[in-house]
């Protein structure tokens, strides 16, 4: 089974370590299914040999399903332009897991859509797009996806103030599934916004939802706490190696 471990402290006095973003993945697919490994690239059609969207500015990296009709993909990131208007730059960090269910959703006359697409249309976003109006979105047609789990993560690098003091990072995280049973109130967006009251600060996703985690995520997330207690003390290349030896192990 797919498994994304995720280490985001919210809250700085939370741990000693010097990271503000790690995570760990790992996809767990059928051999015999086409991708296309990690590179930089703007979701070119796979079928054409066209070149780049002249419009887009914003440069993806990831691998892709070549399996899906829309080129998709399951983990990446984006790097887009520097926003002109106030100077700060948004990377953006996606990950997506099927979740394993037998509950059947209508997907209405518009028909069913690639999960790939997902994270496609979300590393697309540019610098002023908000991932909540984003959600939203794709919240209205969530019956058209079969069931799936997406953590979300803003990175927003601002310009060092003064020029050559060290840049400040803001990392907002989200995590949504189509299989949450939706609020009653409207106005609340807690099935977007992964908090620490939920979560804490090391968390983890797999082919469940983040409240019913399987034992594989129990166990990573446990290790991936020792870990980070750590990392303060670990070279990043034994960090690196440590995280991979997670991986085999859950």
């Amino acid at each position: 089974m797919c498994i994304i471990l995720c280490y985001t402290p919210h809250l700085p006095q939370v741990t000693n370590s010097p990271y503000a973003l790690i995570i760990a993945a790992n996809r767990d697919e059928y051999l015999s299914r086409p991708t296309i490994d990690a590179a930089f690239h703007n979701f070119e059609p796979l079928n054409s040999a066209s070149g780049a969207d002249p419009i887009r500015t914003t440069r993806c990296l990831s691998g892709r399903d070549a399996q899906d009709p829309v080129g998709g993909t399951w983990f990446g990131l984006s790097v887009p332009e520097t926003c002109a208007t106030h100077g700060k730059k948004v990377l953006r960090i996606g990950a997506l897991t099927n979740i394993h269910d037998d509950i059947p959703l209508d997907p209405g006359p518009a028909g069913k859509r690639s999960r790939g697409g997902i994270l496609k249309d979300y590393l697309q976003l540019s610098n002023e797009d908000d991932t909540k109006a984003y959600l939203q979105s794709l919240r209205e047609e969530k019956r058209r996806y079969d069931g799936f789990g997406l953590g979300l993560f803003d990175v927003t690098i601002c310009p060092s103030s003064p020029p050559g003091a060290e840049r400040k990072i803001e990392i907002v995280s989200f995590y949504y599934s189509n299989r949450i049973a939706e609020s009653k109130d409207p106005r609340s967006d807690s099935h977007f916004q992964v908090d620490d009251e939920t979560t804490s600060w090391s968390w983890g996703m797999s082919n469940s939802l983040l409240s019913q985690p399987l034992d594989k995520v129990k166990e990573g997330n446990r290790l991936l706490s020792d870990l980070i207690d750590r990392s303060s003390t670990s070279t990043q290349e034994t960090l690196i190696e440590d995280l991979f030896s997670i991986l085999r192990s859950v």
